[in-house]
């Protein structure tokens, strides 16, 4: 009989270099700590009268599941090198734990005791190689998860005929791999395909790595299964399941595409810092004065919402906009409000976590990441060529050239993008942020030195919109220009643009925490 365990706990070992990976782990790990039996300790746990060497040793020793998060900076640390990394290392050979290697940055972890553990994520890519770093913190999470659950349940008498779980038991450590099996097994690795693992097997059927190639095999026969099996249900719950137990699956590309209509239009935004505000200073006072701003990494929409994709997440039946008549059109006549329950609906849908951006996610992206730019199509001049705006001569501004006014909305793609990939940053329609509105917001920030991803003021009664429309002369449609309107505000000139969560090196976004 099995013998279930009430509580589970985790250690975390670490470099406090590294400290930013902690937290973006505790951040993902959260859901599973809700479940209120598992606890994770760590070295920030410490009191201030313990004696912190034999409060980490205690812990350690105690715990069910020791994550070892391996850098550069961590296998520097002699602390972590030779009392966490034996101590761990030994009580997984001895069976009393289960110690997961998680690769945070290219190291020479696999010249260290712990290269005889397989960790995660699958294939223990480095989390920074991941173009989305919330892929590989959601593997993590999955994959402790499933050992919290095992270890609850207790050991069991028959093996799960789940997909391998880490940490499996350790090779051999009389056997060792060749030169050439390890520039094969890191080539496998490295493709992560059900073919380079079958060629490896075939090169090396009993070699040092064969155990782990045959595991990943079977995990690719489980996943093909799981896949039959949610396609044939056909529903986004079925898909969403898929997706949850396979975040870097065979078929989770197909999958996301199948329940996110957003899926392929989103562009990736490296952070930076930037000075936001009123850089030609020719501005009104709401866009002073100009301050630094530090962002993570996020994504936005190529597009403002288009038709298309509203009626794709809202039903063919449900458009509130004033133009129509083709699908690449802008999405308007919508408030924050509605908005809001849009975003609803689609990460239901999807599974994702789709916003508004916050004001300066929104400045920065329209100024191709923070450069000196007047127009969100990187130009200094507003044409109508290049924008829908009001360039009628009656608006005609110092920065801006005459010519046809429209009149209405423009399809999405009817302009060249910005240098970022982003449509119609300027122009066609109003985009609404995510932001309260202050009139002052920006001498607060000034006051902060260097604000890194501001989310507005706390409070307000009123919403941010950016960027000018089709009825809007430049002046209006510049990227420093701030708006402003009530959450319940319509108009055939109001739509908006979606982002996911920002990550940088794993970085949680403050917008969630």
């Amino acid at each position: 009989m099995s013998t279930k365990k009430a509580s589970v706990q985790i250690f975390i070992a670490y470099s406090q270099k590294d400290r930013v990976f902690l937290d973006a782990l505790r951040s993902h790990a959260t859901p599973l700590l809700r479940k209120g039996n598992v606890t994770v300790w760590f070295d920030g746990e410490i009191l201030p009268s313990e004696q912190w060497n034999d409060v980490i040793k205690k812990n350690l020793h105690a715990a069910d599941i020791i994550l070892m998060l391996l850098s550069a900076n961590a296998l520097a640390s002699d602390y972590f090198y030779e009392q966490e990394v034996k101590d761990a290392v030994d009580r997984h050979r001895a069976g009393t734990a289960r110690v997961v290697p998680v690769v945070l940055s290219p190291c020479q972890w696999k010249k260290t005791p712990l290269a005889e553990i397989q960790g995660l994520p699958r294939g223990m890519k480095p989390i920074i190689s991941y173009g989305n770093m919330d892929e590989a913190w959601n593997e993590v999470v999955e994959g402790l998860w499933e050992m919290v659950e095992e270890i609850e349940q207790g050991p069991a008498e028959k093996p799960d005929a789940k997909a391998p779980e880490p940490p499996k038991p350790v090779q051999s450590s009389t056997k060792t791999a060749t030169a050439a099996e390890e520039h094969a097994w890191e080539f496998t690795t490295d493709t992560n395909t059900r073919a380079a693992y079958q060629k490896y097997l075939d090169r090396f059927p009993q070699g040092f790595y064969s155990d782990k190639a045959r595991d990943f095999l079977e995990y690719f026969d489980a996943d093909d299964t799981a896949w039959e099996f949610a396609n044939d249900a056909g529903t986004d719950q079925a898909i969403q399941k898929y997706i949850k137990k396979y975040p870097k699956g065979l078929h989770t590309e197909a999958a996301r595409k199948r329940i996110d209509p957003f899926y392929e239009s989103m562009v990736p935004i490296k952070g930076g810092t930037f000075e936001m505000g009123d850089l030609f200073e020719e501005g009104e006072a709401r866009e002073k004065p100009v301050h630094k701003v530090t962002l993570y990494d996020f994504m936005m929409c190529k597009y403002p919402v288009t038709q298309g994709l509203w009626k794709a997440v809202m039903g063919a039946d449900n458009n509130p906009s004033h133009f129509k008549g083709d699908d690449m059109l802008p999405v308007e006549n919508v408030s924050w409000d509605i908005a809001q329950e849009f975003i609803e609906v689609l990460n239901k849908k999807s599974g994702a976590s789709y916003r508004l951006p916050t004001e300066a996610e929104w400045e920065y992206a329209a100024r191709e990441g923070g450069k000196k730019v007047r127009f969100g199509n990187g130009k200094d001049v507003a044409d109508p060529a290049d924008m829908n705006f009001d360039a009628s001569e009656k608006d005609k501004q110092p920065h801006s050239v005459a010519g046809t006014y429209r009149g209405k909305t423009s399809r999405v793609d009817l302009f060249k993008p910005n240098a970022l990939g982003l449509y119609d940053m300027s122009g066609n329609v109003w985009e609404w942020c995510a932001d309260f509105y202050a009139v002052d917001y920006y001498q607060q920030c000034q006051q902060q030195g260097t604000v890194r991803n501001p989310q507005g003021p706390e409070t307000g009664a009123l919403r941010v919109f950016r960027g000018g429309s089709w009825a809007n002369n430049a002046r209006y449609c510049r990227v420093a220009y701030r708006s402003n309107g009530t959450p319940g505000r319509r108009g055939n000139y109001l739509g908006f643009r979606l982002v996911l969560a920002p990550q940088s090196v794993g970085r949680p976004d403050p917008a969630f925490l």
